[in-house]
C-alpha cells in the first residue's frame, strides 16, 4: 500500500457515530461525481445495516491523519446466477461484500484504490467484492481494467457480464427544449396514454412530490398498497415481506435535501409511485412500481412524463439517472447512454477459481445453445 494512504475498517455504527468520521463523509457526498450517490449516504449505509447484511466502512487517511474519505462495504451472500431458459436454474454462492454505490468515496486516485484492496487482503478474511455497474469512462472502470492485467498477489478480477447500457437526460434549460426529442407520433402516443389513464380513474390525475419528512408517512401507506399488488413486491429497495426501517431512511433523507420522490394519484386511489434522491444535481430515479388495475394505460409511462415536466419546473436537475437496467422506456425518455460493468474481485483461492471456471463455461455453453439468426 502507498505510504501516504493507510485504510482501516470499521463497523457501521463506529462509522456514524464517529463526529470526525461522519463529518469526512458528508463532505465526501458534496464532493462525489457519483450519480449513485444517495446509496452511499450515512442514512442509507444505516439503513441496510438494519436489514439484509454487515455493513463495515473503510476510513481513507492520508499521512495516517487526515481523513480523505470513506468506503461502505455490505457484506452478505452475492450470487454466480446460472440459468438459461433450456436449463434449470442454478446459482453459486459467493460471501463477500458489496461495494456500495458503484466506486469508492474518495477522491479518483489509484493509489487509493491499490490501497483499498490492499488493506483488504491483509486486514480482512472477505474473500470476494462484488462492484456492481462500474460506468465505463470513469478513474475507477479505467483502475479495475488495468487491475485485471497485473499479477496481483491476493485478487484476480472475473467481470460478471459484457458491458451493459446504461441510460440518462441531460436535462436542457426548459421541458419544451427536452420535448423536441419526440417526434409527434409519440408525442400523440403520451395524450392519448394519460387520457386513457384519466378513463379508468374516478377523478383527475394528481401527482405528488414528496421532499419534507411530514410527507414520508403519508407516501409510504399509498406506496405499500401499490407496492404489495406490483409484481415487484420491493418498497424503498427491501422486499415487502421483510420489515425494514423504510419510514426513517427516507425521513432521514428528507432532512438531508436529499429526498425527491413522487405519488400520483388516479382520483383517489395511489396508481404509480416513484422512490427517487437528488443528490449533487442528479436526480436518481431509484424504483418504481405501479398498480396492475391500471396496466392498460401505461401508468409508468404517465408517471415518468408526469415527473418530468415537476422537475424542469422545480429545482431542475443537470442530470436524469435512470439507474442500471436497459428497459426500453428508459431508452425512449433518454438523450444520453453510456456503459457500466459488473465485476467481482476475488481473492486467489481454489474455491474462488472453481467457481469462476463453472460460470464462465456455463455461460460459454448458454451461448452456444442460443438460436443462430
Amino acid at each position: 500500500m502507498p505510504a501516504a494512504i493507510s485504510i482501516d475498517f470499521i463497523s457501521a455504527k463506529e462509522a456514524l457515530t464517529s463526529a470526525e468520521v461522519l463529518g469526512k463523509w458528508r463532505q465526501a457526498i458534496c464532493e462525489t461525481t457519483n450519480p449513485r450517490a444517495a446509496l452511499q449516504t450515512p442514512e442509507w449505509v444505516e439503513y441496510r445495516s438494519e436489514f439484509g447484511g454487515n455493513v463495515r466502512v473503510g476510513v481513507v487517511r492520508y499521512l495516517g491523519r487526515q481523513i480523505v474519505g470513506t468506503i461502505p462495504l455490505l457484506e452478505a451472500n452475492y450470487p454466480l446466477k446460472l440459468s438459461s431458459h433450456r436449463l434449470a436454474p442454478f446459482e453459486l454462492s459467493m460471501r463477500g461484500a458489496m461495494l456500495m454505490g458503484n466506486a469508492p468515496l474518495t477522491p479518483p486516485i489509484g493509489e487509493i484504490y491499490s490501497g483499498l484492496f490492499k488493506a483488504l487482503a491483509e486486514k480482512t478474511n472477505i474473500t470476494t467484492i462484488c462492484i456492481p455497474g462500474a460506468l465505463n469512462g470513469t478513474e475507477f472502470a479505467s483502475f479495475l481494467s488495468d487491475f485485471e492485467q497485473r499479477d496481483d498477489p491476493s485478487w484476480f478480477v472475473y467481470w460478471l457480464e459484457p458491458s451493459n447500457k446504461y441510460y440518462c437526460i441531460n436535462m436542457p434549460p426548459t421541458f419544451d427544449d427536452y420535448y423536441r426529442k419526440f417526434d409527434a407520433n409519440m408525442r400523440r402516443n403520451f395524450r392519448r396514454e394519460s387520457k386513457r389513464l384519466r378513463e379508468l380513474s374516478v377523478g383527475e390525475l394528481d401527482l405528488l412530490r414528496v421532499e419534507r419528512e411530514l410527507q414520508v408517512a403519508p407516501f409510504l401507506r399509498d406506496a405499500t398498497m401499490i407496492a404489495e399488488t406490483s409484481w415487484q413486491k420491493m418498497l424503498v429497495g427491501c422486499p415487502m415481506n421483510m420489515p425494514a426501517p423504510r419510514f426513517e431512511v427516507l425521513t432521514r433523507l428528507a432532512r438531508q435535501g436529499m429526498l425527491r420522490c413522487y405519488l400520483l394519484r388516479c382520483g383517489d386511489i395511489p396508481c404509480a409511485y416513484a422512490v427517487a434522491f437528488q443528490c449533487n444535481e442528479v436526480f436518481y430515479y431509484y424504483e418504481i412500481a405501479f398498480n396492475p388495475k391500471f396496466s392498460k394505460a401505461s401508468p409508468g409511462k404517465v408517471l415518468l412524463y408526469m415527473v418530468l415536466n415537476d422537475l424542469f419546473a422545480h429545482n431542475r436537475p443537470k442530470l436524469f439517472y435512470f439507474g442500471p437496467g436497459a428497459f426500453e422506456y428508459k431508452r425512449w425518455f433518454s438523450n444520453s447512454e453510456g456503459e457500466e460493468r459488473t465485476a467481482y474481485i476475488l481473492r486467489k483461492s481454489i474455491s474462488n477459481r472453481t467457481k469462476v471456471w463453472l460460470h464462465r463455461n456455463f455461460r460459454s455453453l448458454v451461448g452456444r445453445l442460443k438460436p443462430s439468426t
